[in-house]
């Protein structure tokens, strides 16, 4: 209560206790009067700071604003465009706000204004809104089968940020091993059986976790342990196993003969109790199966005629001086050694036994031995080297008379089988 003799009451700067009900009461020596007023004092508006927010994609959003002041006017505005929200509270439909992409976050710039009938004054707050992408799983891993020797990547198709990646190996024991790999992949190469099994990969991100598991089969290849000789050579009436070691799951063996497919053979194994000339030929084995499209094994089959002596050799008488080609009737392999002996000496080792010119000295008993891969023969003869007649004396010529005895005439000379006239 306030008594004063002025007509106005000064209350200073306004505070929010002074609001309420005024009463002035006048009076004097007549009389008195009173008149009653109302003070409404409003408060200055005033806006908290606002707390960023982060999220992960999928998720609503919440804003709450904490002002004073009355009669209150809300404006709320993300990156710029007005949300058309009169309140207090804004909420964000989960759709309304994405991430940048599968692996980036996106963030939001939100701000709040605030204005008041009354005039008392206005004022704003910003924040941020991290939108992060949720951890996704697009493909897990795949079961698959490999041989061994082979290389293999496998992937995990993930999106999504902040992610981390453990991986395992469960070996065919079920034995874990952990993996160092610190990525979405895992390169095998020169394949194991030991690689084989389960692996599998625990995916962490900001948004979520993930996993992956697939499996791993291991088989052997089809592999040649041992092949065809390059070259087969075989004489007539002899056996004959083209024969082929092989490990790993076979679908299909096919043979051929001068590229001629052989219906009847489909093992890894070509038999030929007794080869005959009509045998020769190249042959090739195709082989299918696991891990391998076609493995080609190829020989080629020589096959040779026994070797024959048709005709023994003959003795032979020659004249001293004369040309010798002793040529031995053999029928057989190309590849036959000759051995030409006289009286056991070595004198020849070509097929024709060949002398430009006789001399007394060639004269002897005569072998040649033959040796080859298809049988071993021998024949022998005699040659007999004449001697050319050598004239060595004469009788001298004489004179003698009529009626005398003849006189007789000698002649001398030195060879083999002479005959005078």
């Amino acid at each position: 209560q306030v008594t004063t003799t002025v007509d106005q009451l000064d209350l200073g700067t306004a505070e929010l206790s002074e609001a309420g009900n005024y009463l002035v009461t006048v009076s004097n020596m007549c009389g008195s009067d009173a008149s009653l007023g109302n003070q409404v004092i409003n408060p200055i508006l005033t806006l908290d700071p606002i707390a960023p927010q982060t999220v992960c994609a999928g998720n609503d959003v919440v804003f709450r604003a904490n002002a004073t002041g009355t009669s209150l006017n809300y404006q709320w505005l993300v990156d710029g465009v007005d949300q058309s929200v009169n309140s207090s509270e804004l909420i964000i439909d989960a759709s309304d706000v994405q991430p940048f992409d599968l692996n980036t976050s996106k963030t939001y710039n939100v701000e709040c204004k605030i204005t008041s009938t009354t005039g008392c004054g206005d004022d704003s707050q910003s924040t941020t809104l991290t939108v992060k992408p949720n951890t996704l799983l697009h493909a897990t891993l795949k079961n698959v089968p490999k041989y061994v020797g082979e290389s293999y990547t496998m992937t995990v198709d993930v999106t999504g940020i902040d992610l981390v990646f453990e991986w395992t190996h469960e070996l065919t024991d079920g034995t874990k091993v952990p993996l160092t790999e610190t990525g979405p992949s895992v390169t095998l190469t020169n394949i194991t059986m030991a690689d084989a099994g389960y692996y599998t990969c625990k995916i962490i991100g900001a948004c979520g976790q993930r996993l992956a598991s697939g499996k791993l089969t291991v088989k052997e290849p089809v592999t040649i342990v041992s092949g065809l000789n390059t070259l087969e050579e075989k004489c007539v009436g002899d056996p004959l196993s083209l024969s082929i070691s092989a490990t790993g799951q076979i679908s299909s063996v096919k043979w051929f003969k001068n590229d001629i497919l052989i219906p009847s053979e489909t093992s890894l194994n070509l038999y030929f109790a007794a080869l005959g000339l009509a045998d020769a030929a190249v042959y090739k084995c195709e082989i299918e199966g696991e891990g391998i499209s076609v493995i080609t094994e190829t020989t080629t089959v020589r096959v040779y005629s026994q070797t024959v002596l048709n005709t023994s050799l003959s003795d032979t008488t020659l004249c001293e001086g004369s040309v010798l080609d002793w040529i031995p009737d053999i029928d057989g392999t190309s590849s036959m050694t000759f051995e030409w002996t006289m009286d056991g000496v070595n004198v020849s080792d070509q097929k024709i036994l060949h002398y430009d010119a006789l001399a007394l000295s060639n004269e002897g008993n005569y072998e040649i031995q033959v040796t080859s891969m298809c049988g071993d023969v021998s024949s022998n003869a005699k040659l007999e080297v004449l001697q050319l007649p050598v004239y060595v004396a004469s009788t001298a010529g004489t004179s003698i008379c009529e009626n005398e005895p003849l006189v007789e005439f000698t002649v001398e000379y030195t060879g083999e089988q002479l005959k005078y006239q």
